[in-house]
């Protein structure tokens, strides 16, 4: 498969890339990365949280507070992503008048 084919295949779309950017922004509950990834519906949510997951891109975890809940945070994989998003936000920011 082409590199770039791979890399669109692996954060392609707009809401996957909202999604590891909250949660890269320490957004780790539920609520917090649907607020965060521009209110986006809980069904889709969960649902374009498990390719991240299955690719091990984010990690799922249960947090022992009162309630318990179930976290998202970046494994080393998702942490190794941050200067190409970085490098990719920058270049970005110059087609903000576009």
């Amino acid at each position: 498969m082409n590199p770039v084919t791979a890399a669109v295949a692996v954060l392609g779309g707009k809401r996957k890339s909202l999604i590891v950017h909250a949660v890269q922004h320490g957004h780790e509950r539920l609520r917090r990365i649907q607020k965060a990834a521009a209110e986006i519906h809980p069904g889709t949510l969960c649902d374009r949280l498990s390719p991240p997951e299955r690719l091990r891109i984010v990690g799922r975890h249960v947090i022992y507070a009162t309630p318990r809940y179930t976290g998202y945070r970046l494994t080393e994989r998702g942490l190794a992503r941050l200067p190409t998003a970085a490098q990719t936000t920058d270049w970005s920011e110059g087609f903000s008048g576009v």
